[in-house]
């Protein structure tokens, strides 16, 4: 072997030799023929690479600041990880991963919503929810609801208030006498009755018409207003299917003064099987 070594040049009459200039060090260094060709070849003391990829313990890089690390095995091999952790970056072009395996089998959101199975309320905004079908239970609901047209259920308790919304009732002035028939179409409202007195211990009635009444139901009825003295009394007594009749009574033995009374009526649906 020669003495004389310079740099990275051993020998011209040794070219099969590979060497590092100064021995290896920490940081991987060239490796070098003996003519002092730079080898694509890093060797460090606990590190190596090729070129412009570091293997540094467990972990391969590349070196250039802006180079992708392509792993691309020939031919029809797979590269195979069994261990993989991903903590940045992007996964792009790669086969749907299936649901089995942690993915939604799909490349687009409604193919994933499909194979997740979850239906058309995934897509609804929070605010405009629409639930045609199956049940909701243990669920506490705040707020209004509207377009609600039937409610089922052993029990239904209300907290504050319980009846109808506006929209829901409706006026009628009876006309003639006290004992005309009067019509209104509406689950609840009010009924102005003519202006008259009632004899001591006497009573009026009249027909109320109402397209909601069915025979079973219960119509409840109480003055609004329009009296003069304590001595009235107002009842339902009789109930048919789409009417009922309306009795307006005076409790004293004197008569009442010409008042004109106003009813208040609500409608409770009730059934006998």
């Amino acid at each position: 072997m020669p003495t004389s070594l310079t740099g990275s040049l051993i020998s011209a009459t040794y070219p099969q030799l590979l060497h590092v200039d100064g021995g290896p060090s920490a940081e991987p260094k060239i490796v070098y023929s003996a003519t002092g060709v730079a080898t694509s070849l890093k060797v460090g003391i606990s590190s190596g690479g090729f070129d412009n990829i570091l293997m540094d313990g467990n972990t391969i890089s590349t070196t250039v600041t802006d180079g992708n690390l392509v792993l691309s095995p020939n031919g029809t091999g797979n590269i195979q990880l069994s261990s993989v952790v991903i903590d940045g970056g992007t996964v792009s072009n790669i086969t749907d991963l299936a649901v089995a395996d942690g993915g939604t089998g799909a490349s687009d959101a409604a193919g994933a919503r499909t194979n997740l199975e979850l239906g058309t309320l995934s897509t609804q905004d929070a605010d405009n929810v629409s639930i045609t079908g199956g049940s909701i239970t243990d669920v506490v609901f705040t707020g209004s609801f509207s377009g609600i047209t039937s409610i089922t259920s052993n029990e239904f308790l209300a907290v504050e208030r319980f009846g109808f919304t506006t929209g829901n009732g409706g006026t009628v002035t009876q006309a003639t006498s006290r004992t005309t028939g009067v019509t209104l179409n509406a689950p609840c409202g009010q009924i102005t009755l003519v202006a008259d007195d009632i004899p001591g211990l006497n009573s009026q009635e009249f027909t109320l018409t109402n397209s909601y009444i069915a025979a079973t139901d219960v119509v409840m009825v109480s003055f609004a207003s329009g009296l003069t003295s304590a001595q009235y009394d107002v009842t339902v007594t009789a109930t048919a299917a789409g009417s009922c009749k309306i009795s307006v009574h005076n409790v004293n033995n004197t008569a009442t003064n010409v008042d004109s009374p106003v009813i208040n009526f609500v409608i409770i649906k009730s059934v006998t099987s």
